[in-house]
């Protein structure tokens, strides 16, 4: 029925909205619909995925990484050097202004390096930079950053999510949310406006020439983005011609709307991945989850390759995680096969696990997670366990995770971002409250793996976490993340970025 719906208004809107859909191109302007409210455009203020999306086409890090060589790549800085095991010297551009005119210099460097630091500066994933100990300006194109102790992953912490703030103007301000007022970058796209109901304008920046292959910049002159949050609406204003890009969608609309001659779909992977976790301390309060068979239970009751389909209309997905980290992240490493899907033998454990007749628990899970936490929930009961969903917010999602309150629950997780396993690694074991099972070995192992340099050496320690994390049946991946992509046909994307959005704006262009 959804498709036939779709099909029908994608046909009917086809007479009244091409003509104001093919204008767009000539007006070189493309629109996109975010699906929650815009307030910044200012990832360390605000770090949704979106607005990462958006801060990465107006701010640059030190480096880039390119995600077809494997490899970092000049930014702002033009080239760097390990001076010893724990100091980075990095030689700056002298050619880079600032979006408001002003020069680019090793001051912008200290002083983001510094403010992000600081014990006084309040932000979400401050944990990223914990390894820093001090940045030192050598003149005003050479700085140092060091870090505490030898660090595997500074490098990709420097790549993804680092970006390089002005002195002049942030440096200034008492409340740093104020820079959402005069929002200034070196990136390929300035910031034109910025309004929460009308939205956020990015105009291109014709002196954005640093970018180089892992960063080029789009040719799309101006983007407009604004919150629609309801996805019915957002599906409507595609077919009245009022926004250029559909993301997220079911793959089944996605597919019904591809087939009005004025979009296209793609279905991109992004990095994130699903991931079933379970209360092995009991915290939740369910008893029978501290018991190693009732785990293994629940995890051989769920089909993932069946979960690997949920948003491909049943094709496979171009990638799935066979362990809590990607093949190509520094790092990655195991061996210890995920548990098959063996639905007669979870209810042989239940039943020796003194089970035979099931027990209640409920499965959480918030927006994004939650249709593949119904299947869970679904192949629980299957085998006897009486399974409940329970959707939420993310914001309720991680207070309950964070007060212990969670039993079974269905997450998703964009894998750190960059190519490397540190940050997984420090999220899962980390021993405080995110952590559902508090096992030392595991703390012990995941703590040497963000301090091991020695490549076979930390993959040694990495494959005995997470092959200890399988065998006693605390954590497994689910799935990778396909992400629907409908657009009008005169864009073309790049996309497959190991980002959670799976796609920058560099990555959207027009066909040329």
């Amino acid at each position: 029925m959804k498709r036939r719906l779709a099909l029908l208004a994608a046909s009917a809107a086809f007479a009244f909205g091409i003509q104001a859909a093919a204008a767009q191109p000539a007006e070189d302007k493309l629109r996109l619909a975010f699906e929650f409210p815009i307030s910044t455009v200012d990832w360390y203020q605000d770090a949704k995925p979106e607005i990462e999306m958006v801060a990465e086409a107006v701010f640059d890090s030190l480096i880039s990484y390119n995600e077809e060589t494997n490899a970092y790549e000049p930014l702002l800085a033009k080239s760097w050097e390990r001076v010893d095991p724990v100091t980075l010297r990095f030689a700056l551009r002298d050619d880079v202004k600032w979006h408001d005119g002003e020069a680019f210099d090793a001051d912008d460097v200290v002083y983001t390096i510094n403010w992000l630091i600081d014990p006084e500066t309040k932000i979400r994933f401050k944990a990223n930079w914990k390894w820093i100990k001090e940045v030192r300006k050598i003149d005003d194109h050479t700085v140092e950053i060091v870090a505490k102790q030898p660090t595997p992953h500074d490098m990709m912490r420097l790549a993804y999510g680092t970006q390089m703030l002005p002195e002049h103007v942030h440096g200034k301000l008492q409340d740093k949310m104020a820079f959402r007022d005069n929002v200034v970058g070196t990136g390929m796209y300035k910031v034109a406006g910025i309004d929460t109901n009308a939205g956020i304008e990015l105009v291109k920046n014709p002196d954005y020439n640093h970018g180089g292959p892992a960063k080029p910049a789009s040719n799309v002159g101006t983007f407009h983005i604004k919150s629609i949050p309801d996805a019915g609406a957002r599906t409507a204003a595609l077919l009245a011609g009022d926004v250029d890009l559909l993301r997220n969608t079911s793959y089944e609309e996605a597919v019904a709307l591809s087939a009005d001659p004025r979009f296209d779909m793609d279905v991109l992977q992004s990095v994130s991945y699903m991931y079933l976790a379970l209360d092995a301390l009991g915290k939740s309060g369910n008893d029978a989850l501290k018991d190693e068979r009732v785990r293994r239970a629940i995890m051989e009751a769920v089909d993932r390759n069946a979960l690997q389909r949920a948003r491909t209309g049943g094709e496979p997905e171009k990638r799935s995680p066979q362990a809590l980290c990607w093949d190509f992240q520094a790092g990655c490493a195991y061996s210890e096969p995920l548990p098959p899907f063996d639905p007669a033998h979870a209810k042989k454990l239940l039943a020796e696990a003194g089970y035979g007749d099931g027990f209640d628990v409920v499965v959480h899970t918030f927006g994004s997670t939650r249709d593949y936490g119904e299947i869970v929930a679904g192949f629980l009961n299957q085998v006897g366990i009486r399974a409940s969903v329970q959707p939420m917010t993310f914001a309720t999602f991680r207070k309950l995770q964070a007060e212990g309150q969670l039993g079974v629950f269905v997450g998703a997780w964009n894998a750190g971002v960059g190519p490397d396993v540190g940050t997984t690694m420090g999220l899962f074991f980390s021993g405080d409250t995110k952590d559902y099972y508090h096992d030392p070995k595991l703390i012990e192992l995941a703590e040497k793996a963000q301090v091991t340099t020695d490549p076979a050496a930390r993959e040694a320690i990495v494959r005995e976490l997470l092959d200890t994390a399988v065998q006693k049946s605390y954590i497994i991946p689910l799935s990778g993340i396909p992400i629907p992509v409908v657009h009008r046909s005169e864009i073309e994307i790049a996309g497959g970025r190991n980002m959670p959005y799976a796609f920058s704006l560099g990555d959207l262009n027009w066909k040329q």
